[in-house]
């Protein structure tokens, strides 16, 4: 058994035609790529010797004895290493039998092993989060509080996105006040519960599919520009979050598990990557090809204030998706080039930038659309008579610049505009 950080693991083993051996086998051994003497042992390089260690790493060979004539007994440990080196540190089990000799046998291990730093149970990567989930737990919380204020104040006619948006909010201050509990107890006991993180998936995919889907019916301008979408389309759009719900839950949930030490197996993380990645395109397509055609829309209706309030949140996306452009680019570079334990320490800046912008596009979209004394400036309205389609937000404008522009307060048009609703 050998525990060292990563740059120490990877220099264990003898790359013979291309391929990687942990061990020096007999084989080996017979090809002269390994001395005899160490034939059936963790193969170690020339400058590198077991047993003087320099802190970096630690060899601790298991020798075994028969309890019986078919069984025998190992142990290892207990052994305390107090760790100084800053890195990322591997325990590394190899039995070193040939797989290829029939007296071979099947090593089983059991035991424990605990690893603590100096701030709590937490790994390295993962630390920095525990401030992020609770510094956006306070701002979801001051969000909310301050959104249900605001729509108690003008509760008269809200529209539906300010509902949405209350539950958004509600649901994202529970999921980051689950996250920042989950780790703060990992951190403090050593456990970790999947339970409480398939609770915290949950939430995250809950708030991820209403978000996004919130934002995709507003692009779409349902009971903003249109009173209601086509039944084909709300097929298309309920089929979408559905999918979209299940696909994220699961490729976080697997996530998750890696993080805190679980295996899974790399088809089944890189499919699900591969749906997560298929999914989210399609959302965000969709999202930019309504959000494109309902500006063109209200242009031509020479529906100025909305339009402004669509041209705003068109630059606000557009800001977020370059960023997170640059963002993922970088973060596939860095696993494809498998630098995880190169920056390990910046790790969680991720984890801080998706959040955040998540956070920023909501910000975004509660600015715009925040519930106001004239809520009907949101609304979709059919006029009468000629029955052609106008809002209340443009007249309302028209009102409030008109007498802007009067300066003469006893006029008949100031009184109109005093009565308006």
């Amino acid at each position: 058994m050998m525990v060292g950080t990563s740059d120490q693991i990877r220099r264990v083993g003898i790359t013979y035609e291309h391929t990687k051996f942990l061990c020096c086998t007999p084989y080996l051994v017979g090809v002269g790529a390994c001395n005899s003497t160490h034939v059936n042992q963790l193969a170690f390089p020339k400058d590198m010797d077991p047993y003087q260690s320099n802190g970096t790493f630690y060899y601790f060979p298991i020798e075994y004895g028969m309890v019986s004539d078919t069984e025998a007994q190992g142990s290892i440990g207990p052994y305390r290493i107090n760790i100084t080196t800053h890195s990322i540190w591997y325990m590394l089990v190899v039995n070193c039998n040939d797989d290829k000799d029939k007296t071979s046998t099947t090593v089983r291990l059991r035991g424990t092993s605990v690893w603590v730093n100096p701030f709590g149970y937490l790994p390295g990567q993962l630390y920095g989060q525990l401030p992020v989930y609770w510094t956006l737990t306070i701002l979801y919380f001051v969000f909310f509080i301050s959104w249900m204020i605001s729509s108690c104040c003008y509760r008269h006619s809200l529209h539906p996105i300010q509902y949405a948006m209350l539950l958004v909010l509600a649901v994202s201050f529970l999921e980051n006040m689950l996250w920042g509990s989950v780790f703060v107890r990992y951190n403090l006991t050593g456990t970790n519960d999947n339970i409480w993180n398939g609770f915290g998936t949950f939430f995250l995919a809950t708030k991820l599919t209403i978000s996004r889907t919130m934002l995709l019916l507003v692009c779409m301008g349902y009971s903003i520009t249109n009173s209601e979408i086509p039944r084909q389309q709300q097929y298309s759009v309920l089929g979408l979050s559905l999918c979209y719900f299940i696909i994220v839950a699961a490729n976080h949930f697997a996530t998750v598990l890696q993080d805190h030490g679980d295996q899974i197996s790399y088809a089944s993380k890189m499919l699900l990557v591969f749906l997560d990645a298929i999914v989210s395109a399609t959302m965000f397509i969709w999202i930019f090809a309504s959000l494109d055609s309902t500006r063109d829309e209200l242009l031509k209706k020479q529906q100025y204030v909305k339009r402004r309030m669509y041209n705003i949140l068109a630059v606000c996306m557009g800001i977020a998706v370059g960023l997170s452009s640059i963002i993922f680019i970088g973060e596939f570079i860095i696993q494809m080039l498998s630098l995880e334990d190169k920056v390990w320490l910046g790790e969680f800046f991720f984890t801080l930038y998706w959040e955040f912008a998540f956070f920023f596009i909501l910000v975004a979209v509660a600015i715009i659309w925040r519930p106001h004394r004239d809520n009907y400036r949101y609304a979709h309205v059919e006029q009468d008579g000629e029955g052609s389609i106008d809002t209340v937000a443009q007249q309302s404008n028209e009102m409030e610049m008109t007498t802007i522009g009067n300066s003469n307060p006893d006029s008949p048009l100031a009184a109109v505009v005093e009565k308006k609703p």
